[in-house]
């Protein structure tokens, strides 16, 4: 509620909200799985300050090649980028080389996967760093927040398939493209973005770097807003387009929208106000800001809050919620 405060009260720029919002990041403990050890002893733990606006593939990668040393080849597949060929143009290779960040191409990543040391679940690669944290079990939220990465068993059946790095750059890409067509109603504007703006956004990622990021002019519209409600961290999202009305009566609320597409969870009393069913088993949070006043206007909130993919995050968590 605080940042929407100062959005309120002191006159703070939403850029400047947006650029608080990008800062966020959550301390990781990174922990070598028992069935994935090779050596005789087990390394120790590696602690990472990993930002809630990347993947845990992109913000855990240095510690995963370390711990992968730790590992039995033959238990896991590598990975290796394809060495640029020498008829390549200059202007290829000048674009290849500015990209400091990129995965290095001399270096394997290993096929993997991460659980969440508390609740023994498989982690989804796919969502935020932040999302994922938000999602967790707020009477297991203790930091760092322990995490085991493993190199055997990958859990197909739980989380989305794995095979390089460059999977998490295309499944962003897809999530992105999702949002600009449920706000846009077309797919026009996702279709015209170039490569290179493709990269820049990427880039913004992997480098944690918002100027970055606001630097790409997206047409923006706030007649449909896209929004992904999640309700505990082994359920599918709810993804819908929010309509916003020209009537600034009808501007919908944080609240509303939970009563609508949570009916089980959020009801409307007879004066209006949306409450949670179970005040005491329900909670909800958008970065990392838990309880927020559910009258407080949706627009807002995703103009402020809104993630790397346009997609404002809800996530709201139970009393048996798990990781």
């Amino acid at each position: 509620v605080y940042i929407m405060t100062k959005i309120n009260s002191s006159g703070i720029s939403q850029f400047q909200v947006q650029s608080e919002n990008w800062s966020g990041c959550i301390p990781i403990q990174l922990s070598l799985a028992p069935t994935s050890l090779s050596s005789p002893n087990m390394p120790c733990s590696i602690h990472v300050l990993v930002s809630r606006h990347t993947f845990l593939h992109v913000g855990l990668q240095e510690a995963v090649l370390r711990l992968y040393k730790f590992a039995p080849v033959s238990f896991s597949s590598c990975i290796k980028r394809q060495e640029p060929s020498d008829d390549d143009d200059d202007d290829d290779n000048e674009n290849n080389n500015s990209n400091t960040h990129k995965i290095q191409q001399e270096q394997q990543y290993p096929v993997c996967w991460f659980q969440d040391e508390d609740s023994h679940f498989a982690l989804r690669w796919h969502l935020f760093v932040g999302v994922l944290w938000d999602l967790k079990d707020s009477s297991n939220k203790t930091l760092p927040w322990k995490i085991q990465l493993h190199f055997t068993n990958y859990p197909s059946s739980q989380i989305l398939p794995f095979d390089k790095l460059e999977t998490v750059q295309q499944t962003y890409m897809n999530s992105l493209k999702q949002a600009l067509f449920l706000q846009h109603n077309s797919n026009k504007v996702a279709m015209n973005l170039s490569k290179q703006t493709h990269g820049q956004l990427w880039d913004a990622i992997v480098t944690q770097h918002f100027q970055l990021h606001h630097q790409v002019h997206l047409p923006t519209a706030t007649s449909l807003l896209p929004v992904r409600i999640l309700v505990d961290c082994n359920t599918p999202p709810i993804q819908r387009p929010c309509r916003i009305q020209d009537d600034v009566m009808m501007l919908p609320t944080l609240g509303s929208i939970l009563a609508e597409w949570c009916p089980n969870l959020f009801s409307i009393q007879d004066n209006g106000a949306v409450k949670p069913k179970q005040p005491s088993d329900t909670n909800w949070i958008i970065q990392g800001i838990s309880s927020i006043d559910l009258s407080t206007s949706l627009v807002d909130l995703w103009k402020s809050l809104c993630s790397p993919d346009h997609f404002l995050y809800i996530c709201v968590s139970t009393t048996t919620t798990k990781t």
